[in-house]
């Protein structure tokens, strides 16, 4: 009777601690990918002044380019590619073109991983 009892009592604990792990589980995933979130910031926050150190000061909202239209010129996150350790892919972007211009597909279609949310889904 006491050895059913026992084994009971281990079951119960046991079946406890397997829940309260099920419910932390979440919450690791979230404060991992809350970190890597953090992360990411403070390297974008870094190549950002590194870029002022170097051109006294932050890049442009889009690179000027008076042949195009506001919606077709690259993005401020070109201008910190080689801040970033991302100079080959800075080297392969025309920069006197469209962001969807022939020329700078193969690059477009290159993943920067610092400027993706860590955990989200349409990754």
């Amino acid at each position: 009777m006491q050895s059913r009892l026992s084994v009971l009592v281990v079951i119960l604990l046991s079946a406890t601690v397997g829940g309260l792990l099920v419910a932390a589980v979440p919450r690791l995933w979230q404060a991992a990918f809350h970190h890597a979130k953090l992360c990411n910031y403070k390297q974008i926050m870094m190549a950002q002044h590194s870029y002022l150190d170097t051109h006294r000061n932050f890049p442009p909202g889009t690179l000027p380019n008076a042949d195009l239209p506001p919606e077709q010129r690259l993005s401020w996150c070109v201008d910190l590619l080689p801040h970033l350790e991302q100079t080959p892919l800075f080297e392969q972007i025309d920069r006197t073109r469209s962001w969807d211009a022939p020329e700078n597909r193969v690059a477009v279609r290159r993943v920067v991983l610092v400027y993706l949310c860590p955990g989200s889904p349409n990754q």
